[in-house]
């Protein structure tokens, strides 16, 4: 699934001593499915194929593979400069960049800029000094967030003006079409270009199909979480696929693919996310009360408070329970809702407390939150439509389309 970048067959006859390096499209924690929102953008690996003496064999090698279907071909590769790629700062600032820590990556981000004033034509350096800008946006307080993605979004254009048809550049673009600019037909734009240039990215399919997911298209968000199983075996049981058909209200589908969860992972918390959720939206409560027990042995609730909630939940069903989550306990963890205040808006938007929950909705938007992308496809939301307050958050979000289509 990384998609190996081949050097043309001139320069391989000219370079038949050199080191051949592929720089995959991917970007690592990104390709997490967005059901359980564990968003960040991960280091690229980069591998070195050394072939003195075999330049004859690679280049029929890459005529055989070049004549295949689906096999894209880059038209500017990243440089071979073994003083880079053997660089003690550059391999420190890549091991920077790997690490999910604000202060590593903002380190990666001053060392990656110093080597670029030294290889300024270098694009693997270039994607890496943009990845640890659009990763630190991910950690920033959001009053930095802009700011940072916009140096990033800069990074990646620049990319673009040197060599159009780079996948990975497009792919982080469209990320930042929606995250910065909520853009989301330039985002479309670009993850389409990303994946007709790089069929086989297992990340832009998949974030392709959140996108498609938001805009209500849910027969193509299946298609490319499908394409995503048949290029990474991980994705077999996938949480995902399971959350499309459930917002599509394909429900039968739905717990088929959470039965393949169930296979895997039966105590997971991704499982029982995924199934509180559906059996919440199919009107099934009690099975879906039983998935909350479980999210809450799993967030390490006491025996106290689980007994309160089989009362509260004997009482007044779900919608206690879910007042009792927002407002009583105002709880902080992720049971199956994600985090607050996306979470607490959740929780009162099931309590029938619809003006409150868009309080804490409208606070998720000004500080950023990446779950409001599907504001307008996630049945749990429908009692907002046609509330003002609701109306202004789809239009804030470039969302009022697909909301229309979905009504």
């Amino acid at each position: 699934g990384y998609g190996f970048r081949l050097l043309p067959l001139a320069q391989l006859a000219t370079d038949s001593g050199k080191a051949c390096v592929n720089e995959p499209a991917g970007t690592g924690a990104e390709q997490t499915s967005s059901a359980d929102t564990a968003q960040g953008l991960g280091a690229s690996r980069q591998f070195r194929w050394w072939i003195p003496g075999l330049a004859g064999l690679v280049a029929a090698l890459v005529v055989v593979l070049g004549l295949l279907p689906g096999m894209p071909a880059s038209p500017i590769a990243s440089s071979a400069d073994h003083s880079l790629r053997e660089n003690d700062t550059y391999q420190r600032a890549r091991y920077l960049l790997q690490q999910p820590k604000l202060a590593d990556l903002h380190q990666a981000e001053i060392l990656l800029e110093g080597l670029l004033g030294q290889y300024p034509e270098d694009l693997g350096l270039r994607k890496d000094y943009g990845k640890a800008l659009l990763n630190q946006a991910f950690f920033v307080h959001h009053r930095g967030r802009a700011g940072t993605y916009q140096r990033a979004k800069a990074v990646f254009e620049k990319i673009l003006q040197l060599a159009p048809e780079d996948a990975e550049a497009h792919l982080h673009l469209g990320s930042i079409a929606i995250r910065y600019d909520h853009h989301l037909s330039r985002a479309q734009e670009h993850f389409i270009r990303s994946i007709a240039l790089n069929p086989g990215d297992l990340a832009a399919h998949l974030r392709y199909a959140e996108l498609l997911l938001a805009l209500g298209d849910f027969a193509q968000a299946l298609h490319h979480n499908r394409i995503a199983r048949s290029l990474d075996p991980q994705h077999y049981a996938s949480a995902s696929i399971a959350w499309v058909y459930n917002m599509a209200g394909q429900y039968e589908e739905a717990k088929k693919e959470l039965a393949k969860l169930y296979s895997l992972e039966p105590d997971s918390l991704v499982y029982h996310s995924s199934a509180l959720r559906l059996y919440e939206n199919m009107g099934d409560e009690p099975t879906a009360f039983q998935h909350y027990l479980l999210a809450f042995e799993q967030a390490g609730f006491t025996p106290a408070e689980l007994e309160e909630a089989r009362a509260i939940f004997a009482q007044g069903g779900l919608r206690q329970l879910n007042y009792w989550l927002g407002v009583t306990k105002n709880e902080q963890r992720d049971l199956g809702q994600y985090q607050p205040p996306v979470a607490t808006a959740r929780y009162l938007i099931a309590a029938g407390e619809l003006e409150a929950a868009l309080d804490y909705l409208e606070q998720a938007y000004a500080e950023d939150h990446y779950l409001l992308l599907w504001l307008a496809s996630d049945p749990k939301y429908r009692p907002l439509r046609g509330m003002p307050r609701f109306t202004r958050l789809l239009q804030q979000l470039g969302l009022e389309a697909a909301a229309t289509k979905l009504q």
